[in-house]
């Protein structure tokens, strides 16, 4: 993210903790084949100040019902969220990273094609999202 988008993001995230106790930034990316030579579909991270192992749970339970390989903090471990936050208990963090062989067929070339499970693994991501956003809507409202 650029300079001027990360603190419009700070900036909005703010106003957003004046109105709900509790947000989670979802720091959701990929990886590929030269970044990892691991067995793994996706990846579950979270900092060291992240106690939600509930949610956690829930998504890795998630992505196991639908016969995945998921890695806790492995191959890659923590999750972004602005420095103004972190430590922050109303806002926690977690990462979602995808393998990109479960979307695209040529990801080690310049001319990347969606393969057939384009749609699955997007409508997966969309699933984790909802069960993160439910368990965000959980938290009480002052």
């Amino acid at each position: 993210m650029g300079q001027v988008q990360l603190s419009g993001f700070v900036e909005r995230l703010r106003i957003i903790l004046c109105l709900i106790p509790v947000t989670f930034v979802v720091d959701c990316h990929s990886f590929g084949y030269a970044q990892n030579k691991a067995d793994i579909d996706f990846n579950l991270g979270f900092n060291a100040d992240f106690n939600n192992f509930e949610l956690l749970d829930k998504l890795k339970n998630h992505l196991e019902s639908k016969n995945y390989k998921v890695g806790i903090n492995k191959p890659y471990s923590n999750a972004i969220v602005p420095n103004d936050f972190y430590g922050n208990d109303s806002v926690k963090s977690i990462m979602i990273e995808v393998n990109k062989r479960l979307y695209l067929n040529n990801q080690n070339t310049e001319q990347f094609e969606k393969s057939d499970d384009f749609e699955k693994t997007q409508n997966v991501i969309t699933e984790l999202l909802e069960l993160v956003s439910i368990e965000e809507e959980s938290y009480d409202f002052v």
